[in-house]
This record gives C-alpha cells, sequence and structure tokens, in this order.
C-alpha cells in the first residue's frame, strides 16, 4: 500500500503543491489525489466500486478528465517507437505521457507501468511508482530474428523474411536513469 510517510514527501517539491497524472493502477490501487486522468483511463476501470469512486471524484473536482492535443501524442508516439516501447502501452499510458509533456513541470504521472515509467524517463518527466519503486534503468529494445540476426522494426511480428526463423524483442541498451 501507498505509505502515507512517502505520500506527504511527495506533496511539496520545493514549496510548490504538486499535482498528479493518474494511470488506471492509482485509481486501482485507491490513491486519493486530486490530479487529472485521460478518458481513456476511465475506459480502463472496468469494476463497479471503482467506477462509482471515479465518478464522485469527477463530480466533486478533485479529478479532471483532460484530452491531450494531437501533437503531443504523436511526439510519445515518436519517442515510444525509438526505445522499442510503442508495443506496450496502451492508449490511456500515450495520453498520459502526452498530458504530462502538455501540462509541464508541476505534474506528476502515477503509475507502476515499467513501460510507461521507461518513456517517462526518456522524456525527462516526472513520475512515481504506487506499489512498487519504479524502474532502475532505461531499456532501449529492439526487434531481430534469433537464427539469421537481421533486425526488424518494433512490433514485427511475422517471421524472419531471410531464414523463416523467430523475430524477438530483445533489448539494445541499458542505460542508467538520469
Amino acid at each position: 500500500m501507498f505509505y502515507k510517510a512517502r505520500w506527504r514527501f511527495l506533496q511539496k517539491d520545493k514549496g510548490k503543491v504538486m499535482k498528479y497524472i493518474l494511470d488506471a493502477s492509482a485509481i486501482i490501487s485507491g490513491v486519493a489525489a486530486e490530479g487529472v486522468i485521460a478518458q481513456s483511463v476511465v475506459e480502463e476501470i472496468r469494476e463497479e466500486n471503482l467506477r462509482l469512486k471515479l465518478e464522485i471524484a469527477l463530480r466533486e473536482g478533485s479529478l479532471k478528465i483532460l484530452t491531450p492535443e494531437k501533437k503531443y501524442i504523436e511526439k510519445v508516439k515518436i519517442v515510444s517507437q525509438s526505445t522499442g516501447d510503442s508495443i506496450l502501452l496502451s492508449k490511456a499510458d500515450i495520453e498520459l505521457l502526452a498530458l504530462a509533456i502538455q501540462l509541464g513541470e508541476g505534474y506528476i504521472i502515477m503509475s507502476d507501468d515499467y513501460a510507461l515509467q521507461n518513456l517517462a524517463e526518456v522524456l525527462k518527466l516526472k513520475y512515481l511508482g504506487i506499489k512498487e519503486n519504479g524502474i532502475e534503468k532505461v531499456f532501449i529494445w529492439r526487434n531481430y530474428c534469433r537464427s539469421c540476426k537481421k533486425e526488424y522494426p518494433l512490433g514485427y511480428t511475422s517471421s524472419c523474411d531471410v531464414c523463416g526463423g523467430r523475430v524477438v524483442r530483445k533489448l539494445r541498451k541499458r542505460l542508467n536513469k538520469k
């Protein structure tokens, strides 16, 4: 569960009250934070009790639904393709990252999704794990044939067109967090 001491520490960043961009994992975990969500996060919440809590938070104004501008969504998609995270990100993940870029420095993404955190680190966005501490290293992925080693675009799912071997995703580079 989310520790209160950690929560209090995160409430302020150099005297500023921080705002949060919440992933479905934050809502499912019961984190009660004021902030924003994307419509796609609302769609991910299916359990009736959680939907009711979400509706109450939206009515009370502690949560707001925002839609990111297309240019920020495109930026996230381009960067996610370069890191290899694009195949792991949901529509909600992409929208949350886009919102974080659009809204700027005063926001922290709350999510336990490692692919989202990986990309947030590359994009130099603040993020916070809920039940998990978060990523320790940044991963850059690649697709290649296990037999002949030919590289393929990320997301390629067919067999190798050279030898018929299996195309798999593999770690290309591991970077230290900045």
